[in-house]
């Protein structure tokens, strides 16, 4: 799906109507006629449930590459309202539903939605075309979103001075397309202030269950390299791997230079991660330029 494709079933659908209105006085066969050419054309494309979907994330994430060629103005609500109306011609709108809710949680869980306010009149706007459940739970995310705010307002000022600010997000059970919660090690440094979030929740709702979803979660860290400071964002995988650098240096570590080297396995014994898991989150780090890689010296030759 593309914006010039949309573009195009708009015209053609504002086109046939109009026509159907102004020369057959609105005939109710005429316009059945025209609609279900729509659905033809429309769904011709494959996949064109799981497009639209994706095309409008691309409208409603921050730096998606239709909502910055269409800015957040006139344009951009204009084809939020194209997305419904193409909607209305899409057979499998199960599939458009399953992906748009995943999407969505995608765009929360990680910040990344251009406003709540815009999430909420593309919620309404679905409204017209697709089932009351999925609406409903459009709107309760939404709603988890916004209470949250309110709940780490009022936990930041208890906890005013205990460490880093943590931002907590409030996902309601059943309601969000998650997984089961994978095993996480907790950083030291993490640890203190989730259990001071879970006993101010707790105090608060004494009949409700947390659980913590730290895969999902990101951390955002400050640096110091030769005398300047640098603002990083990193999932908490990285952050495990990274502190393993800043702890003092101990007989497990060799030191290369002003630098500490330590093995794959000794990460993985430290943080609690798998191998497989530390080896690609060494990887995405040495990609960013945050570790160096250092290979063992080859071994001699056997004698002949």
């Amino acid at each position: 799906f593309t914006l010039a494709f949309l573009q195009s079933v708009m015209q053609r659908h504002v086109h046939f109507h109009s026509m159907v209105n102004e020369c057959f006085e609105s005939d109710v066969g005429f316009q059945q006629s025209v609609d279900k050419g729509l659905v033809l054309v429309v769904n011709s494309v494959k996949n064109s449930a799981q497009l639209l979907a994706i095309f409008a994330n691309s409208l409603l994430e921050k730096g998606g590459s239709v909502a910055k060629a269409l800015g957040m103005g006139r344009g951009a609500e204009e084809a939020l309202e194209h997305v419904i109306t193409c909607l209305k011609y899409v057979l499998n709108r199960s599939t458009f539903q399953e992906h748009y809710v995943r999407l969505l949680a995608n765009r929360l869980i990680s910040d990344t939605s251009t406003s709540l306010e815009v999430e909420e009149f593309m919620a309404r706007c679905l409204g017209e075309v697709c089932t009351p459940d999925f609406t409903s739970r459009l709107q309760r995310m939404i709603a988890d979103k916004m209470r949250s705010f309110e709940q780490e307002r009022q936990h930041e000022a208890e906890a005013l001075g205990r460490g880093g600010v943590l931002h907590v997000l409030l996902l309601t059970a059943g309601t969000w397309p998650l997984p089961v919660p994978a095993f996480f090690p907790v950083p030291l440094e993490l640890g203190n202030r989730l259990e001071t979030f879970s006993e101010f929740y707790q105090s608060k709702f004494k009949r409700r269950k947390l659980t913590w979803y730290l895969d999902l979660s990101r951390a955002e860290v400050r640096g110091l390299f030769l005398e300047k400071k640098y603002d990083l964002t990193m999932s908490l995988q990285q952050l495990l791997v990274l502190l393993v650098f800043d702890a003092p240096l101990s007989p497990s570590h060799d030191q290369v230079g002003d630098s500490k080297a330590v093995t794959v396995a000794f990460i993985s014994e430290v943080t609690g991660l798998s191998s497989s898991t530390v080896d690609a989150v060494v990887r995405s780090l040495v990609r960013a330029r945050l570790l160096c890689l250092s290979c063992p010296p080859p071994s001699p030759p056997p004698h002949t």
